[in-house]
């Protein structure tokens, strides 16, 4: 019977680890991939895991098929209050790995094909995936569609082709592939072997340069810029509307939330004396991420 046994951050990570991230907005899929890999993992080898950080899950599969182990990084999403130990997590897990010259194998980005509009929601976990992950890191991405027994299939392909039209298109012009995963081990495995048997060079994501080459801070990173936007347009709607809803529980939940945004912000916050050296560093990594649709009239980024 496989053991289920704990691991550190990134010591336990070892140098031909295949290193594969997993991200995507709430309830697009990564959960059931996930589970389904881990499940059939366990029936033929060990899986070692662990949450070593907020927001993040590592699970290391050790499988007698392949020699070399398989690290599955699970990030979580960004659409909660909570999203900023998300980021600090992630980002610290990044940072760790590439200090310790690990470099991503490839990274999953789940969309369930039911989602033909670009919610919100869903945008912003895009948004922060292109800020944390960089232009060149499309090459090693594939996006996973899921749920693919929700709707028909012909509707499903509309959908497929009419997200490429609105989001993908730029991401895929990049080197970034489409998969369907539909809901087996065999299909997962499949997707994981697009990224596994890649060829080209494995280049860090554009966090990782910006932690470690340009020695910022993680809320100066582009990720960190841009989730402070989006906090600080969420907490002007919120004004809004609590001046229409003074009572009751929605304005309860209302200034709930920007009790969560103001204290989101004053850790995103770069301080005043870290502007001297930021301008340098952006001149490094701003044309690094030109893919994002929808950016400038959401989160002003």
């Amino acid at each position: 019977m496989a053991g289920v046994y704990t691991m550190s951050m990134a010591e336990d990570l070892l140098p031909d680890d295949i290193l594969i991230a997993m991200m995507g907005p709430p309830d697009s899929g990564k959960d059931r991939i996930l589970d389904v890999v881990l499940q059939g993992a366990r029936t033929g080898g060990q899986v070692l895991s662990q949450s070593p950080l907020p927001g993040i899950q590592i699970h290391i599969i050790i499988s007698t098929v392949r020699s070399q182990r398989l690290v599955l990084a699970y990030f979580a999403d960004f659409d909660d209050v909570n999203n900023v130990a998300v980021l600090q997590g992630i980002s610290h897990w990044l940072k760790a790995t590439y200090e310790r010259g690990l470099r991503l194998t490839g990274i999953l980005y789940t969309h369930r094909i039911s989602d033909i509009a670009p919610k919100i929601w869903n945008l912003k976990d895009l948004f922060i995936f292109g800020r944390l992950c960089g232009d060149r890191a499309l090459a090693r991405t594939v996006i996973v569609t899921t749920m693919w027994n929700e709707v028909d299939k012909s509707k499903g392909e509309s959908h497929e082709r009419m997200m490429i039209e609105i989001s993908w298109e730029e991401m895929l012009k990049r080197g970034c592939r489409i998969a369907r995963f539909d809901d087996t081990f065999r299909s997962a495995t499949g997707i994981l072997d697009k990224l596994i048997d890649s060829d080209g060079e494995k280049e860090p994501l554009l966090v990782q340069e910006e932690l470690v080459d340009l020695k910022m801070l993680w809320n100066e990173t582009q990720a960190g810029r841009l989730l402070y936007a989006s906090w600080h347009v969420a907490l002007k709607e919120d004004k809004a509307r609590l001046k229409d809803t003074q009572q009751g529980p929605d304005a309860e939940l209302i200034r709930e939330r920007m009790r969560w945004g103001t204290l989101a912000m004053k850790e995103l916050e770069i301080p005043p004396e870290r502007y001297s050296v930021l301008p340098f560093a952006k001149e490094k990594t701003i044309e690094m991420v030109k893919w994002i649709p929808f950016c400038q009239n959401n989160f002003s980024c």
